[in-house]
């Protein structure tokens, strides 16, 4: 029996600095959910990040890409689409996305309001 032919699959993956975005990159470059998945995967972060500080495996460092930087929240879709193509090597083969990121939408609960849950004396 030979070997499936190598993935052409490419996962780009917003907000990997962060708990779920981190652990959809670590599981790919360890992989699963089999090794012939992903041949590629980008790691999007808005906050800076080294290869070393992630502690993602140093030996599938090939299959991945960190681009630092990336803030969805900044401009127009055309101002991030434009950041995309500039900054992604290989944008046009991706075909996985995974949005992890946190967008903010200026909805806030203040702890004084009588629903709040962290609200105390109750």
């Amino acid at each position: 029996m030979s070997a499936p032919p190598p993935s052409k699959d490419h996962a780009l993956v917003f907000g990997a600095t962060g708990i779920n975005g981190w652990a959809i990159v670590n599981a790919v470059l360890h992989d699963y959910p089999t090794a012939e998945t992903f041949s590629r995967v980008t790691a999007l972060s808005n906050r800076p990040i080294s290869y070393g500080d992630t502690l993602w495996p140093m030996h599938r460092a090939g299959r991945l890409n960190i681009v630092s930087g990336i803030d969805v929240m900044a401009g127009s879709q055309e101002d991030l689409e434009n950041t995309l193509n500039s900054r992604v090597a290989q944008i046009d083969t991706v075909t996985q996305v995974f949005f992890c990121g946190k967008l903010f939408c200026g909805i806030t609960v203040a702890p004084s309001h009588p629903t709040h849950p962290l609200k105390t004396g109750h």
